[in-house]
């Protein structure tokens, strides 16, 4: 159950950086490192 609550966070997290308004360099290397974290805790 807690790998689902943290998976659930970072999809929170990804949703929100997708759909911001304005994505910066930095709100894309984010992104980009949080679906590489979210892949490895899909993945266990």
């Amino acid at each position: 159950i807690s790998k689902l609550c943290t998976c659930w966070a970072v999809e929170v997290k990804v949703l929100k950086l997708t759909f911001s308004y304005k994505i910066t360099e930095n709100n894309y290397k984010e992104l980009q490192e949080t679906l590489e974290y979210e892949h490895k805790i899909l993945i266990q």
